[in-house]
């Protein structure tokens, strides 16, 4: 997206396209890019999740002082555990810096709720546990025929990049990621977006109240105003 073509490999399917870490030089307003696409953490496949994690480590040692743009992917609106659970890992092995993140939250449809974006950046920040800084895009769907709009998205998207700070990302450990923790994560954000939509239904419950507190108050006066009249 960043780049305007199709570079790297992306396609739709149930494992990481990406298989070897790669990256595009580039030049954007007199500052110099490196734009690099790395494998997928998580995979089914105990060598594939070996593999990956020694192209992440590529990566980094290739270029340590970097910023972290991660891709959430998403279901029917909810956000992709796998990808939570992955960046969790990530974080633990490089202690990203908030200030070097830029969290996407990737082909969302045009059509949503008012509440969702607060909701999603709610659920994020809980199960990433990490302070938000104004941080996170959220990325329509637009086809691909669209040039018009995927530039204007491209656009917006680099002037988000361009509020994050580079920092210089060295690995403290090994990443380690095992099912029990993607199991642990998974239930976390099920409880997440059951508590959220519950205080969705409360507040919505309360406002529908609001307004017939006020329909009940506007007929009163307007029985007395009734009542004035007659006398």
């Amino acid at each position: 997206m960043l780049l305007g073509k199709e570079v790297f490999e992306s396609r739709f399917d149930a494992h990481s396209v990406t298989r070897k870490t790669a990256y595009v030089a580039l030049e954007k307003q007199t500052i110099h890019y490196a734009i690099f696409d790395i494998p997928g953490l998580i995979e089914n496949s105990e060598s594939n999740l070996e593999e990956n994690k020694r192209e992440i480590y590529r990566a980094f040692y290739m270029m340590p002082d970097s910023i972290i743009v991660f891709i959430f992917g998403t279901s029917g609106g909810r956000i992709n555990c796998q990808d939570v659970a992955a960046f969790k890992a990530m974080n633990v092995a490089y202690g990203f810096d908030n200030k070097s993140l830029l969290l996407i939250v990737n082909n969302i449809p045009k059509e949503r709720s008012d509440q969702y974006e607060n909701e999603i950046i709610t659920i994020l920040i809980r199960a990433l546990n990490i302070e938000f800084q104004d941080n996170v895009y959220f990325m329509d769907q637009i086809p691909r025929q669209n040039e018009t709009e995927l530039a204007e998205s491209r656009d917006d998207l680099w002037e988000k990049v361009k509020t994050r700070e580079s920092h210089l990302h060295n690995r403290k450990m090994d990443i380690t990621l095992d099912k029990d923790r993607l199991k642990e994560v998974k239930k976390k954000l099920e409880s997440l977006e059951e508590k959220l939509q519950i205080l969705h239904e409360h507040q919505v419950h309360s406002y529908e109240k609001l307004e017939n507190d006020v329909e009940q108050i506007r007929k009163t006066l307007e029985g007395v105003m009734r009542k004035k009249k007659t006398k």
